[in-house]
């Protein structure tokens, strides 16, 4: 074989490397953003069913179903505390990346 060739082979291994770390990292991200999902679900109903106890507790005057909100609604908000620890951790090991516009300038010449 040739040097081109060789130092072609060796830019297309490094390519390969690339492409599997960053296919690692989409995975990993991927899987972040669907524990967040889960994380922000779960607060959204724990949200709600704290509302509902302490409207029914207040409205009926029972003080342990109020309570029981409360401690409700303070799990909820623990838990949106944890997804967003999750979100802002992510921010701070990538640092955010342009998006990519709807229109490309290369297309505009085309038309």
């Amino acid at each position: 074989m040739t040097e081109e060739e060789l130092q072609f082979l060796e830019e297309v291994k490094a390519g390969e490397r690339i492409y599997h770390q960053q296919r690692a990292e989409d995975l990993k991200a991927r899987k972040n953003l669907m524990i967040r999902n889960v994380l922000n679900s779960v607060f959204i109903l724990l949200a709600i069913i704290a509302m509902v106890c302490i409207l029914v507790g207040k409205y009926k005057h029972h003080n342990s179903v109020a309570w029981s909100g409360y401690m409700t609604g303070i799990v909820a908000v623990i838990i949106k505390m944890g997804e967003t620890l999750m979100r802002f951790s992510t921010m701070a090991r990538k640092p955010r990346q342009p998006r990519k516009m709807a229109r490309d300038e290369s297309n505009e010449s085309i038309l």
